[in-house]
């Protein structure tokens, strides 16, 4: 039986912290509130990516279980069970293709923020080389700088400063564009919640009722195949806790997804809230 993905319950414990901190500071509504949500975006997609196979792999070790434990004669060739079971969860994974692009739609959109919202923001070198140079290249006929070297520095401030607002400007009006899409975002958020709770969640709830039918089947090869049947039980009990860990790791995604729809909405109010 093809063992379950591991996928670390502490990286969901944090998600769900995260979430939690930028709905808290999205009162803020400046780039560190912007940047904290963006991260934890990101991190939102990547929890999910790591179990998104899940239904699929549930899929094709079910039936694989399922032919390890009929009854009767059947030539067992691995390769051609491998392949019905490929065949048989084919719909499960179109789906699963189709919600990797939702995820990677939102870690797009993570990073388009997190970019608008760097702290390296603004660039604006080429704009003060030619300042510096026409603030200290400037002299009088007698070759002394008009403006003297203190005056210097300050009008270089000036300038980084006139360079750096007009920049931030920009970016925030951009910022205010992306999350003005809160109604994509949570649809792209709402359709990730529907595949952890109506296909990953229900897969783990079938396959956990068919792997305890397995188990009580059990008891009918003790006799003929006695290691067998021990092997197959101690692997079935791994797979089964397994099974309860993934449980776990999807219902704290489903929570981690509501909260994110509650900091999406909050940070794009506070944003309506401001004057450019």
């Amino acid at each position: 039986m093809k063992t379950l993905r591991r996928t670390s319950l502490l990286t969901m414990t944090r998600l769900a912290a995260g979430v939690t901190i930028a709905l808290a500071i999205a009162g803020c509504a400046d780039f560190s509130a912007v940047r904290t949500y963006a991260d934890d975006t990101k991190k939102l997609g990547a929890s999910f990516a790591a179990i998104a196979d899940t239904p699929v792999q549930i899929c094709q070790s079910q039936f694989l279980m399922q032919e390890q434990v009929s009854e009767g004669f059947v030539a067992f060739r691995i390769a051609d069970v491998q392949a019905s079971a490929a065949a048989n969860c084919a719909p499960l994974a179109q789906n699963n293709t189709h919600i990797l692009n939702l995820v990677a739609l939102l870690d797009g959109y993570s990073a388009t923020l997190a970019a608008l919202a760097d702290e390296k923001l603004p660039s604006y070198s080429a704009e003060l080389k030619g300042l510096g140079a026409a603030v200290t290249g400037l002299k009088d006929r007698s070759g002394e700088p008009v403006v003297s070297e203190d005056k210097a520095k300050a009008v270089i401030s000036l300038g980084k400063l006139v360079s750096r607002l007009a920049t931030e400007r920009v970016a925030r009006s951009e910022m205010k564009q992306l999350l003005e899409q809160s109604e994509a975002v949570n649809a792209t958020t709402d359709a990730l919640a529907w595949y952890a709770r109506s296909i990953t969640g229900e897969q783990l709830k079938t396959y956990q009722e068919r792997s305890r039918i397995a188990m009580d089947s059990l008891p009918r090869f003790e006799k003929t195949e006695p290691l067998a049947v021990r092997m197959y039980a101690v692997n079935l009990v791994r797979e089964q806790e397994r099974a309860k860990q993934l449980a776990t790791q999807n219902d704290a995604l489903i929570a981690s997804l509501a909260r994110h729809r509650e900091a999406t909405n909050a940070l794009r109010d506070q944003f309506d809230k401001r004057r450019d």
